[in-house]
């Protein structure tokens, strides 16, 4: 279900990007009116490419930098589920009370709905799934029945076939094309109507119109798209009806008007195939033909510029488009993910992964209200949505006061980013870095004129982008509980500390010494405190430590013993093996540490296994 989901949102984004295009296409056509119909039949190149390429080049000239489309915003995420037993509880109690039948049957209303949810984008996507095996069932029953009317047609010359099955001319078959006529028409007039159907036959207007219709199919729930494939099937039959005359003459232009109206007159219930080119439209046919003129070779050329100059403005992506943005962002950072053999991956600058220019990027806390952050972004958007529950993506791009990219919404089967580091109050340590309040709203703002380092690796089903802030070098000294005797004295170039990890730099060094390292500032660090704050270890000894075994070319693992005494109150969490002593010390704990090099003299305890 949500495979079919997530092509029913790429299907209905495509299908509105479309129909604005085929707006524009609409006024285009209008204006050039008074032009060859093949004009304005070139220009639906535009909506048959926006109806089937995703994806397209960058223009400043683009259309959709004159639109805004956040009315059909993807939202990777947020939920639309009504839940039904939501409602049922509102119910007032004191009305229920009045009555104690009714009380008892709410309370069983209650219950038995618990849970129970309406997914209308479920819905929608099932629907759009019946449509479309109703018109494909539509079709081959009209291939059918019209076969079936055809299959005893005479031959009349090469690869034309007269029925008195049908009555009006047009083109069938899918591989080897064929022309059929009616028997009830003039030996003049079936020279214009055989020239029109070779002209289709010459032109392969037999597989647009296939491509075209099945298009139709996929896109039925949108009426522009209907009325477009109408406008479509009309200017491809004037745009023919103008080749005739070019290759018989103008002269025969009465002629050719009547040939169309007899036939029109005689037309009875034909079954229609959609891919047949039954005649319609023939009042404005004939109108076209009456006033057909052979235009000058300036206004052509006019023409040609307008069509492909209006072609590219509306087959082009805006240059700062945010959902293409977005999207390019995360499909980086998964082929990141997939490129890189290690568990980690360290990030040396998140720039390194955006396609496009960025002033500052803002992340806000769970719940933050759009009027937040609109206020925390300097502007108002349509784009902005409303935090609404924990472990949602809340990520603005912003350049010159515009949103370039936007990231909304729960992960799924995407990327998290993950700030939590700087909402502990870690903000300090980087330049380019601040840690801000909006009313009761906290936000992280970072300027792209510094490097921001992230940890990338994957997080149960989603991947985890977690910010790294960089510590200056530093000594660092590990006392008893007493604060007196110094236990350990080690130093290190760089320590980089997300909300879960903790990596260092260091160079010219052994194996032992990073794994140290790593542990004892991992024993310090956020991951060993209290909710409170407090720290519940007081001391901590390491012994025995020595290199176990190489597991690649950039990790390894080690082995330990080490001694850890729980602060008073936390006794009870000295978790995993080691002997407990009088002195409240658990002594002789086994360790094993996997050490992953993620960068050049980088290194994080990548999993740690308690004997």
């Amino acid at each position: 279900m949500y495979l079919l989901e997530s092509i029913f949102k790429n299907i209905l984004d495509m299908s509105i990007t479309a129909s604005y295009v085929a707006i524009v296409v609409i006024a285009i056509r209008f204006a050039i009116r008074k032009a060859p119909k093949g004009f304005s039949f070139a220009l639906w190149i535009a909506v048959l490419f926006r109806l089937v390429c995703p994806i397209s080049f960058i223009s400043k000239l683009s259309l959709f930098n004159f639109i805004n489309r956040d009315g059909f915003r993807k939202i990777d995420g947020a939920s639309k589920n009504i839940t039904v037993n939501n409602t049922i509880s509102n119910i007032s109690t004191s009305q229920a009370s009045n009555n104690n039948v009714a009380e008892h049957t709410v309370d069983n209303l209650v219950d038995n709905t618990q849970g129970f949810e309406i997914n209308f984008t479920q819905i929608a996507a099932i629907l759009w799934l019946i449509g479309i095996q109703v018109l494909i069932v539509y079709f081959i029953v009209s291939y059918i029945k019209t076969h079936s009317r055809i299959k005893m047609a005479t031959l009349y010359g090469e690869n034309i076939y007269e029925s008195d099955q049908i009555d009006t001319a047009f083109v069938f078959g899918f591989f080897i094309p064929k022309i059929y006529i009616p028997t009830n028409v003039t030996e003049q007039e079936k020279i214009y109507i055989i020239e029109h159907e070779k002209v289709h036959l010459r032109r392969k207007d037999y597989l647009i119109k296939i491509i075209a219709f099945l298009l139709l199919t996929v896109h039925w729930f949108n009426p522009i798209m209907w009325i477009s494939f109408m406008l479509m099937a009309r200017d491809m039959e004037m745009s023919c009806d103008e080749k005739v005359m070019k290759n018989l003459g103008e002269d025969i232009r009465a002629d050719y008007s009547y040939s169309l109206l007899n036939l029109a007159v005689n037309r009875g219930n034909t079954f229609n195939v959609p891919i047949s080119f039954s005649e319609n439209s023939i009042k404005s046919r004939i109108k076209n033909i009456l006033n057909y003129k052979k235009p000058k070779k300036s206004v052509i050329l006019i023409v040609v510029l307008l069509i492909a100059a209006s072609t590219l403005f509306l087959i082009s992506n805006p240059k700062n488009n945010d959902l293409d943005n977005s999207e390019s962002l995360v499909k980086n950072i998964e082929a990141l993910e997939q490129k890189s053999e290690n568990k980690n991956v360290l990030i040396e600058d998140l720039a390194e992964l955006t396609d496009f220019e960025w002033d500052y990027l803002y992340s806000f806390s769970p719940y933050a209200s759009k009027e937040d952050i609109e206020s925390a972004i300097g502007f108002k958007s349509n784009k902005i949505r409303e935090g609404l529950n924990e472990g949602m993506n809340q990520i603005v791009f912003i350049k010159d006061k515009e949103i370039v990219c936007y990231i909304y919404g729960y992960p799924d089967d995407s990327v998290y980013f993950d700030f939590n580091n700087f909402y502990d109050g870690a903000g300090e340590y980087s330049k380019y870095v601040n840690s801000l309040y909006v009313n009761s709203t906290k936000y992280i703002q970072l300027s792209s004129k510094g490097k921001h380092k992230f940890l990338l690796n994957q997080d149960d089903d989603y991947l985890k982008m977690s910010y790294m802030v960089e510590v200056p070098p530093q000594q660092t000294q590990i006392y008893t509980s007493d604060g007196e005797e110094v236990k350990e004295d080690y130093t290190y170039d760089k320590l980089l500390i997300s909300s879960d990890d903790i990596a260092i730099v260091k160079k010219n060094t052994t194996e032992e010494e990073i794994a140290k390292i790593l542990f004892m500032e991992n024993i310090k660090s956020e991951k060993m405190y209290s909710e409170d704050g407090d720290s519940t270890v007081s001391d901590c000894v390491i012994k025995n430590l020595k290199l176990k075994e190489r597991l690649g070319s950039d990790k390894f693992r080690l082995e330990m013993d080490f001694d850890l005494k729980m602060a008073p109150g936390f006794e009870k969490f000295h978790a995993g093996n080691g002997v407990l002593t009088d002195d409240g010390w658990c002594v002789d704990k086994y360790n094993l540490l996997d050490i992953e090099k993620i960068d050049k003299d980088t290194y994080m305890i990548s999993d740690i296994y308690t004997g």
